[in-house]
Parts: C-alpha cells; sequence; structure tokens
C-alpha cells in the first residue's frame, strides 16, 4: 500500500532489451521485480544504518517495510552486475527515528524516464557536448544540462621571506 492505495510494479515494462545486460534498464532490477512482485516498494534512509547519522547521500532500499524492519535490499548494491538476487531482514537501529520513507511512485516514474540514470546519477551518465560546448546531453537518458562559468573573486595570502630584526 501506498498512500492508502495498491501500488502494483509490471516488471516487463522494465526489462532490458538485451538478456544479461543492463542498457537502459537495469538488468538485476528486472531479476528482482520478477523474482520478488511483492518486494516492488522503495524506500529512502536519510539515516546510515549502522551509525544512526544522517547522511549526505541518502539511500535508496527496494523490499517491503512491516513492523519496524525492511525485507529488502539496498537498489545500488542489487544493480551491480551479478550482485546475489535474495532480499535480507534489516532491522531500524533503535536510534533512528523514521528512516524508511516510501519514494515508490516517485522512483518508478523517474526509472521509467531516466532509466538506470535514476539510480546512479552523475556517475552513470555518459555526456555528449554540443558542438559549441555549452551544453551536454546523456546519451542514456537524453538529460540536458548547460554550462555556467561562474567568477568567483578569491583572495591569497602569499608568503615573503622577510628577516626578522631586532
Amino acid at each position: 500500500m501506498e498512500g492508502g492505495r495498491f501500488f502494483s510494479i509490471d516488471a516487463a515494462a522494465f526489462k532490458p532489451s538485451r538478456k544479461g545486460e543492463g542498457d537502459f534498464y537495469s538488468w538485476q532490477l528486472y531479476r528482482w521485480l520478477l523474482k520478488y512482485p511483492r518486494l516492488h516498494h522503495v524506500y529512502r534512509s536519510e539515516n546510515c544504518v549502522m551509525t544512526g547519522t544522517i547522511s549526505a547521500h541518502p539511500q535508496l532500499y527496494i523490499g517491503k517495510y512491516s513492523g519496524g524492519r525492511l525485507c529488502g535490499v539496498q537498489l545500488q548494491k542489487l544493480c551491480t552486475l551479478n550482485a546475489p538476487i535474495r532480499p535480507s531482514i534489516t532491522r531500524k537501529p533503535p536510534f533512528i527515528d523514521n528512516s524508511w520513507v516510501d519514494v515508490t511512485s516517485d522512483f518508478f516514474n523517474e526509472y521509467r524516464q531516466k532509466g538506470v540514470c535514476a539510480l546512479y546519477g552523475d556517475l552513470w551518465h555518459e555526456w555528449k557536448l554540443s558542438d559549441s560546448e555549452k551544453e551536454r546531453t546523456c546519451t542514456r537518458c537524453n538529460t540536458r544540462e548547460e554550462k555556467i562559468v561562474k567568477m568567483v573573486p578569491h583572495t591569497s595570502w602569499k608568503k615573503i621571506n622577510a628577516l626578522r630584526t631586532t
């Protein structure tokens, strides 16, 4: 259930074009959706599960959260080639409050548009510069960016060798 309604995923909609290889979509995520159709919810955690500190890079997990436990796997680890396709149980440490946020519909809407780039962002984009070199476009997901150059004033101090007089 998400927002009081059932949210289902059609695994066939995310099938890569080449068997055993990820292209626009992840082969591993496709296999997960086929093998565990009931463990398709995606959760974001901004807390490091090991230390309880807030992470600068929130992690995504896929599975099912219930009763303070997540039966699933970290999404980026799952999508690593030849990663095991099996869930594990992750308990919410007592020092973490509200650590699992259900982002299933948002994630799959973005994944439908950007493919694997939705998982890895700048680590996965394959950029092609425009002829003017003022824009770049990802050849995988068609994300376009414009180059912005900012001139930032910078003050620095340079040491001088002055003799000390006494």
